[in-house]
């Protein structure tokens, strides 16, 4: 089964285009905790007292202001309460997101396109994953997608080994601790204006 939302270059694009402008700046998890705090209050998280590495899984929020870059509207993503009305800000509330229309759904790691939002663990363990990452390319021969997620270590900009917002490559079999469980695509109404 094909994902419900075709793929579209020009919206895929923008969402791409923020996440690896998000990369080039640099930002690592001890170094840039004021923006990633600003990450974290986009999508309606809260720390009193502030972002500390560990304090926060903040992988949804890089996902969730790369999306807003490329015009998804902010109340789809926001943290929902409870948590079962869906948004971005962990992997429990995407799959409930997901659920609410299933035309944003992802199931298969063959539909996965640059720009897609996925999600990544071990489906045994948590049936709605662990990480969430956005797809820089399709899946290859090597069975493989390349990513640039947040709070993950991976390169860094500049090609060091570090924490922060990194590019990697991700298994796309679920049964791997860091393989595909499913993805998350916009639906057109999930955008402010229509973006072609």
């Amino acid at each position: 089964m094909s994902p419900g939302t075709p793929w579209k270059a020009n919206r895929a694009g923008r969402v791409f285009d923020a996440a690896l402008a998000v990369w080039e700046r640099g930002v690592r998890d001890v170094a840039d905790s004021a923006g990633i705090m600003g990450y974290i209050r986009g999508i309606g998280g809260r720390i009193p007292g502030g972002y500390r590495n560990g304090r926060y899984q903040w992988c949804g929020a890089f996902a969730g202001y790369c999306l807003m870059q490329s015009g998804v509207r902010p109340d789809i993503l926001r943290q929902q309460d409870p948590p079962e009305l869906g948004g971005i800000g962990s992997t429990y509330r995407l799959s409930h997101l997901v659920r609410l229309d299933e035309a944003r759904v992802i199931r298969r790691a063959a539909d996965i396109r640059p720009g897609d939002v996925c999600v990544v663990g071990r489906a045994e363990d948590r049936p709605y994953g662990a990480h969430i990452v956005i797809a820089r390319s399709a899946v290859g021969a090597d069975g493989r997608f390349a990513t640039v997620e947040g709070n993950a270590h991976g390169e860094l900009h500049g090609g060091a080994w570090g924490e922060g917002v990194i590019l990697r490559h991700r298994l796309a079999t679920p049964g791997d601790s860091r393989g595909f469980i499913f993805g998350y695509r916009p639906t057109p109404a999930d955008y402010i204006g229509e973006v072609t």
